[in-house]
C-alpha cells in the first residue's frame, strides 16, 4: 500500500476521495444547504451482509472490537490507536508517532479482532 500523498487529508478511499466530506452551500433558491458524504458508511451498508454482520451498525462492531482488544493483555495498549484517537502525551506526539506508516502491532491486533469475530 502506498503512502498518501495528500497533505491535507491522510485518510482517503482507494480512488483518492475523502472518506467523509461535508460542505455548506447555497441552492438556486438562495437557501443554505448542507451536504454530507460518508464513504465509510456507504461501504459498510453494501458489504456488511456478505461479511456476516447483517443488521449491525458499524459503531457496534467498533465497540465490540475495542472490548476484544482491551480484554487481551497483548493488545490492550493499542486501544487509543485502534479508535483513531490523537496522541495523549508529548512523547507520543513528538517521538512515538507512526507518521502514517503501517504499524505491525496494530495490524496484528486487527487480525486478532477479525479472528475473534470469526473472520478469516
Amino acid at each position: 500500500m502506498a503512502a498518501c500523498a495528500d497533505e491535507e487529508y491522510a485518510l482517503q478511499s482507494t480512488r483518492s476521495a475523502r472518506l467523509i466530506s461535508e460542505s455548506i452551500g447555497v441552492d438556486k433558491n438562495n437557501n443554505i444547504v448542507s451536504t454530507r458524504s460518508d464513504n465509510v458508511c456507504r461501504w459498510w451498508d453494501k458489504k456488511r451482509k456478505e461479511i456476516g454482520f447483517d443488521g449491525l451498525q458499524l459503531k457496534y462492531v467498533k465497540k465490540s472490537g475495542i472490548t476484544a482488544l482491551t480484554e487481551n493483555i497483548k493488545y490492550m495498549h493499542l486501544d487509543q490507536l485502534y479508535l483513531g484517537h490523537s496522541h495523549r502525551t508529548l512523547a507520543d506526539r513528538n517521538y512515538n508517532s507512526k507518521g502514517g506508516r503501517a504499524y505491525k502491532p496494530l495490524d496484528e491486533a486487527i487480525a486478532f479482532i477479525g479472528k475473534h469475530f470469526g473472520l478469516k
